[in-house]
């Protein structure tokens, strides 16, 4: 998924639309009723990210400050923080979040970052004090509850709201904690449940043929070639990570794991995390 965020904080989504790295960027600015557009990317041709050295999705673009973000932790993280002090730019925030380019022996740049899940958190003064002023400023009709989960073109967005609410230390080490949990853990055995066999992977690229309208978005060359190469590096990567994370033979029971981790992390609670502001 690439991203190109406007002053107003509506962004434009460039983004696998099977990828849980990109779902995971997606479902945050759902939650924060942040608005954006979605331009599939080809999962095997890359053609519409060709421009960047960064050859992975997520991407994040800040239009106005001609800005580009990668990792999709380090874009939630970022656009956490402009929420909590939006009165800093975003070059300013970026200054946290500062990369690690090596170059491998085959000259393929590869990318880190270090600090990707901080949280810049701002005085409450100055949260109180902007949304004192965006009080002031008339807003504009959002649209459904549906349309906001699955819009493919700009909606009409109300303007973003700061967080009031300042988290303890102990709130953002328990976020924290769970986010690293679902890059280190949880997300790797995604792949090795949906693409178990050749035959689901081959039925959940067709799938995403559909859920994905790519019908409407490439030529029926670019779909089949997506489509069935796709399944077979897809089945070929969940074979890799099943050994690479030691996960049981049967990996339905790596994932019910993970399920009974996080059911008894969050317990006889509503949610695992702090109330919504």
């Amino acid at each position: 998924m690439v991203c190109f965020l406007q002053s107003s904080i509506s962004i434009l989504t460039l983004c696998f639309f099977s990828s849980p790295f990109c779902c995971k960027v997606r479902a945050f600015l759902n939650y924060n009723r942040i608005p954006y557009d979605i331009v599939e990317v080809n999962s095997v041709l890359h053609t519409e990210t060709k421009w960047s050295f960064y050859d992975r999705v997520p991407i994040v673009v800040v239009e106005n400050e001609s800005l580009q973000l990668n990792d999709s932790s380090l874009i939630v993280s970022a656009i956490e923080s402009y929420l909590r002090e939006p009165t800093k730019t975003f070059k300013n925030i970026m200054k946290l979040y500062q990369s690690i380019v090596e170059k491998d022996p085959k000259g393929k740049l590869n990318f880190s970052y270090p600090n990707r899940y901080e949280i810049v958190e701002a005085p409450l003064v100055n949260r109180l004090e902007l949304t004192a002023k965006l009080d002031e400023q008339p807003q504009t009709q959002t649209q459904s509850f549906f349309a906001r989960f699955f819009w493919r073109s700009k909606p009409t967005a109300p303007t973003v709201q700061p967080k009031q609410q300042k988290r303890s230390l102990e709130e953002n080490q328990l976020e924290r904690q769970w986010r690293e949990w679902v890059d280190n853990k949880f997300i790797h055995v995604l792949s090795p449940n949906i693409y178990w066999t050749l035959r689901q992977s081959l039925d959940t690229f067709r799938w995403f043929s559909k859920a994905g309208e790519w019908e409407d978005i490439f030529p029926w060359y670019q779909r089949w070639f997506i489509v069935y190469a796709g399944a077979i590096v897809m089945r070929l990567v969940a074979i890799r990570l099943k050994k690479k994370y030691q996960l049981n033979d049967d990996v339905r029971l790596s994932l019910y794991e993970c399920g009974d981790e996080w059911a008894n992390a969050v317990g006889d609670k509503d949610f695992l995390g702090m109330l919504t502001d």
